[in-house]
């Protein structure tokens, strides 16, 4: 299924800027395409409004644009390998609008326009009436959805067919409602580590009715796992952490689709096989692989939770217990923002084991972690009604929450924006697609990366 999709701070931007409850309206979106099987996503970059006297034409009923407004657009679309969005209003309307046979003859004309141009998109129109939206591929009746991305994850046009709810779901559905049921059914949701926290993630989406997973972990189950490894038994220890929670999900839901990828995020690859997902938990417990979720989740507009626990002790008692579950999308602060990521160790985290023999700064491994199933699980929930949150209309506001579980409380938090972030900012890689390169090692052979 195509998609459009906005930062929501954008998608409210664009509506207010085109509001007139008078003329139509006009503006050109550029996006960067994110190619999906036999789909796209287009992640809209820049929204250039057409001023007064960019119209040859404006009434109540008709807005055509001149074509030294459009042709400078196209030629920088061309050149980067962009996608347009031609805009158009209905200020009329109620409901959700509808494309007029005019609109049609005039969408016709601006793709011919464009294949002489080479800008090959997909290119798309969008229409907003008094209330709603609606979007189609340029020149065709090819609906598309439209999806805002931010403290929520709205899709404002829904172009797919409902399905039917599944009995199975029947008591959440009574919570969530069948329209939010049908959405998660739908959505294709990316786990970044499938241990012990991502284990417990795996489950529960299943539960959830989760149709659609794309599951990284490069692991293999050792005997120290056990204790935590939702789905593991003694006679898996050597087996892909992958494989065990593909095969949870399958004893839960087994017509569910899973992409089991043994493999770590660190690499082109795998990471690149997380762009076409619709959401992402990050349940690593390394920096590096944080750093690299972090990044992606804002370059291609896909909203992500990170999660992790925390046990430190010393002098031989227990000092501190903690957790945190957190939101990384368009308008919240990112990993980069909150210093949660010390450079040197992502660094070292990058490196071959023949690369840190030879780095004279990489002091050795650490001591393994103190690990128990009930922390784990306590910050898995809470990640999962974030989750709900986020794309199911559950109404909970907290997108950062913080648990210290010595005195049993879990706190809201938020955090402030750099304006000029590298990783979460219009400066830097929001919403920049593959045009932004990911902080991750191509593999050359198998025995070099770089």
């Amino acid at each position: 299924m195509n998609e459009l999709v906005f930062t929501e701070e954008d998608y409210l931007s664009l509506l207010h800027r085109l509001s007139d409850d008078k003329f139509e309206s006009c503006a050109i979106l550029t996006t960067s395409i994110v190619p999906k099987h036999r789909s796209a996503r287009m992640l809209v970059q820049q929204i250039q409004i057409a001023p007064p006297d960019a119209y040859r034409k404006r009434n109540t009923s008709a807005a055509i644009l001149e074509p030294a407004f459009i042709v400078p657009i196209a030629k920088a679309a061309r050149k980067n390998g962009n996608g347009l969005v031609f805009v158009h209003t209905h200020p009329w309307e109620l409901g959700v609008p509808s494309f007029s046979a005019i609109d049609s003859q005039g969408e016709k004309l601006l793709q011919e326009f464009l294949g002489k141009r080479d800008v090959a998109g997909p290119n798309a129109a969008l229409l907003f009436g008094k209330e709603h939206c609606r979007a189609r591929l340029l020149g065709t009746d090819t609906e598309i959805n439209v999806l805002t991305v931010g403290a929520t994850r709205q899709v404002v046009f829904d172009s797919s067919s409902q399905k039917h709810v599944r009995q199975v779901h029947d008591r959440q559905v009574r919570l969530l409602g069948a329209e939010a049921q049908n959405r998660l059914g739908r959505m294709v949701v990316g786990v970044v580590g499938v241990g012990g926290t991502g284990s417990i993630i795996v489950q529960q989406l299943a539960h959830l009715g989760i149709e659609n997973f794309v599951l990284v972990d490069h692991d293999l189950v050792e005997g120290t796992n056990l204790n935590r490894l939702v789905g593991a038994q003694p006679s898996d220890v050597g087996t892909p952490k992958v494989n065990i929670a593909e095969r949870q999900v399958k004893l839960i839901a087994p017509h569910a689709q899973v992409t089991a990828i043994q493999g770590s995020v660190l690499d082109s690859d795998a990471a690149h096989s997380l762009v076409g997902v619709d959401f992402i938990f990050c349940c690593t417990d390394t920096q590096a692989s944080r750093a690299v979720v972090n990044q992606l989740a804002y370059q291609y507009l896909i909203p992500c939770i990170d999660m992790g626990v925390s046990i430190t002790s010393g002098d031989g008692a227990i000092q501190r217990i903690s957790g945190r579950v957190q939101l990384l999308s368009p308008g919240h602060a990112c990993l980069t923002c909150q210093d949660l990521l010390d450079s040197n160790i992502v660094r070292q985290e990058f490196m071959t084991t023949e690369q840190r023999a030879q780095d004279p700064y990489f002091i050795g491994e650490g001591e393994p972690q103190p690990a128990v199933i009930s922390l784990n699980s306590t910050m898995s929930s809470l990640a999962i009604t974030m989750f709900l949150a986020v794309v199911a209309e559950l109404p909970s506001k907290a997108r950062q929450l913080n648990y210290d579980a010595m005195i049993g409380r879990v706190r809201s938090s938020s955090a402030t924006r750099y304006p000029t972030c590298v990783v979460c900012s219009r400066y830097g890689a929001l919403g920049r697609g593959k045009e932004w390169r990911l902080p991750v090692r191509i593999v050359v052979d198998d025995n070099i990366s770089k």
